[in-house]
C-alpha cells in the first residue's frame, strides 16, 4: 500500500479524520481482493513515528473507530511507537 512522506497508509488518514465508514468499507474492499491476513498486515503498518491507524484514532475522540479497529486486530493495542507508547495510552492521554 502506497504511504506519504510521513510513511502513513490510507488507513491511517482515514482513522486521522475519523472516516469509520470509508475505512470500513476499504478494509471489506481489500478483504475480498487480498484476503484477511495481508488486510491486517496492511491495517497493523506503522508510520515514521511508529504509530499505526489505532495510535491514529486514539487520538481522535470518535469511539467508534477505536473499537472498531480495535474488534479487527486486538494486536493493534500492544504495538508501541517511538516513545513506547501503545493506543490505549495514546486514548487515555487524549482523555478517550
Amino acid at each position: 500500500m502506497a504511504k506519504d512522506c510521513s510513511q502513513q497508509t490510507v488507513f491511517h488518514k482515514l482513522a486521522k479524520y475519523e472516516n469509520v465508514h470509508m475505512i470500513q468499507h476499504l478494509y471489506d474492499a481489500l478483504i475480498d481482493l487480498i484476503g484477511s491476513t495481508a488486510t491486517n498486515k496492511l491495517l497493523a503498518e506503522q508510520d515514521k513515528n511508529k504509530n499505526n491507524v489505532l495510535h491514529k484514532a486514539a487520538r481522535q475522540h470518535t469511539a467508534a473507530m477505536f473499537t472498531w479497529l480495535l474488534n479487527k486486530d486486538q494486536q493493534l493495542c500492544t504495538m508501541t511507537n517511538n516513545w513506547g507508547q501503545n493506543a490505549a495510552f495514546k486514548a487515555a492521554e487524549q482523555g478517550n
